[in-house]
């Protein structure tokens, strides 16, 4: 529960301002860069639900998840690293 709550106040309030003042894009460009995200979650969802349901691997999924999310948070805020591609 703790994940998700994270992860829907960064998504819902934080994400588009980070776009803005970190990467300096505009609030139009910020607000396609957030909605990518799920644009990508609709392939990955069934594809990691499909991985987990044929190895039985919910719960180590679940802890590598909720162990990544304190790192991507720690590298956004001390480094000014991005994906290298920007839409157009």
């Amino acid at each position: 529960m703790l994940w998700y709550a994270v992860i829907f106040a960064f998504r819902s309030t934080f994400s588009i301002k980070y776009f803005q003042h970190v990467h300096g894009l505009d609030l139009a460009m910020a607000g396609a860069m957030n909605s990518y995200v799920f644009l990508a979650a609709m392939f990955a969802t069934p594809a990691f639900g499909w991985l987990c349901d044929r190895d039985g691997s919910l719960r180590t999924m679940l802890a590598f998840g909720a162990l990544l999310l304190p790192l991507s948070f720690v590298i956004m805020a001390t480094t000014d690293w991005t994906s290298g591609w920007r839409p157009r």
